[in-house]
């Protein structure tokens, strides 16, 4: 999921952010981390 984020990051994708970047692959990225912080607390 973070991958294909990242790689969203390199297209023209609408909607964009003021910096260019598509609002997409933010949001892919965001919820890639958080969604590895949650399954390495369930580990604990």
């Amino acid at each position: 999921m973070f991958i294909g984020s990242c790689i969203l990051c390199t297209t023209d994708f609408k909607p964009i952010l003021p910096n260019g970047v598509p609002l997409l692959a933010v949001a892919g990225i965001v919820f890639s981390i958080a969604l590895a912080i949650f399954s390495i607390k369930k580990l604990k």
